[in-house]
């Protein structure tokens, strides 16, 4: 998708999931010393911990983190929703005043087409798919990235690929297609020149990113 107008509906995700540290009473004891005593005992804490836990791969897998706001579109408005309700539900069987609720507040894409802001919006998802993948490749590659590859390391980065594809929450085509040049250089096991390539973009960029050329 080139530019902003046809772009699909874009949200910002507001979320509340209640804590496992709820304060019952706290005890000023000196100037240096305060009790606190847990509304919840260790066991239940741990019960809503593993829950709130349910939440978090899912907003970091679908939502683009962008000045501090989460941007979904309508594939993560969905994944999210149903994320968020299951979690809610769990929370609730350990204790009915316990919660995880998700709003989705739309976007003005009139009012992004108008001024830079899709601009930085691409400019955001550029920096994030190259960056993250990126640190994963010069890792891998550190001892010289001679020895193939195991088949669980391909796995995690072909994860990683899908997880860039969510981020491209616009689904621009030119970063649909700078995933997919990654995607197979990956296959083909090439993480030297692709690591070579993405440190150049990366450093060239200064806040605009190019093509990676392979």
């Amino acid at each position: 998708m080139e530019g902003a107008e046809g772009m699909e509906q874009l949200y910002v995700i507001s979320t509340r999931v209640s804590s496992e540290f709820k304060i019952e009473k706290s005890e000023v004891l000196s100037d240096k010393e305060k009790k606190i005593t847990w509304l919840y005992e260790k066991e239940m804490r741990n019960k809503i911990h593993s829950v709130r836990a349910m939440v978090y791969g899912p907003r970091e897998r679908y939502s683009l983190n962008f000045y501090k706001l989460r941007l979904v579109n309508d594939d993560g408005k969905k994944a999210l929703a149903e994320a968020y309700a299951t979690a809610n539900e769990e929370l609730k069987k350990i204790d009915p005043s316990l919660k995880a609720e998700i709003e989705f507040l739309p976007l003005d894409l009139s009012m992004i087409a108008k001024g830079n802001l899709y601009e930085q919006i691409i400019g955001s998802i550029k920096y994030q798919v190259f960056s993250k993948v990126f640190q994963r490749i010069e890792k891998l590659t550190a001892d010289g990235g001679k020895d193939k590859l195991p088949e669980n390391t391909k796995k995690s980065l072909r994860n990683l690929v899908e997880h860039c594809r969510n981020l491209n929450v616009t689904r621009d085509q030119e970063i649909d297609s700078q995933i997919e040049k990654i995607s197979k250089m990956i296959e083909e096991e090439a993480l030297i020149p692709l690591r070579d390539d993405l440190q150049n973009v990366l450093k060239s960029g200064e806040g605009r990113f190019y093509a990676i050329e392979v």
